[in-house]
């Protein structure tokens, strides 16, 4: 099994709580990337304002994914990828991605997009099996961005909540 594992389990477990589809959805999960398999609710025609609507992707971004947040370069694999509205104004995200770049390369990509964007580092953990942990905030939205380094790749996990506006 790959070291990813952990990685996309804990942000499956501790990051999208609220990623987890409804017990009437139609769930379907393949081989991590190569085969890109989407789950979703089985009534394809709710609207994507209703809440707790969600979308997960595995290979890609998920449908309305705000991709100008999160900079996925073109020698990164996107693993999985969520969006979940939870409010009428609050979206669950959740973004697994594996990169060659180095920790602290990857890292700074996504604190210099989330800062221009006008989040704000508000904390660094050491947490279990990740490198390095940053959470970042604005007004009433939160994102925390995790490095996993596996030797000769890095998985980035990011997950929180924030406005689509």
């Amino acid at each position: 099994m790959r070291k990813c594992a952990p990685a996309i389990a804990f942000t499956l477990v501790f990051l999208t709580p609220a990623c987890a589809p409804e017990p009437s959805a139609q769930t379907t999960v393949r081989d991590a990337v190569p085969n890109q398999t989407r789950t979703k609710p089985q009534d394809e025609s709710t609207s994507a304002a209703v809440p707790n609507d969600t979308s997960v992707v595995v290979g890609e971004l998920a449908d309305n994914f705000p991709a100008e947040l999160f900079p996925v370069g073109s020698d990164d694999e996107v693993l999985l990828s969520s969006l979940a509205l939870t409010s009428a104004d609050q979206y669950s995200v959740s973004l697994n991605v594996r990169t060659k770049k180095e920790i602290s390369t990857a890292l700074a990509a996504y604190e210099e997009t989330l800062t221009s964007a006008g989040f704000e580092k508000v904390g660094t953990a050491k947490v279990e099996g990740m490198a390095v942990q940053e959470t970042f905030a604005r007004a009433k939205e939160s994102l925390t961005v995790g490095v996993l380094d596996e030797g000769d790749a890095r998985i980035i996990t990011i997950g929180g909540t924030i406005s689509l506006d």
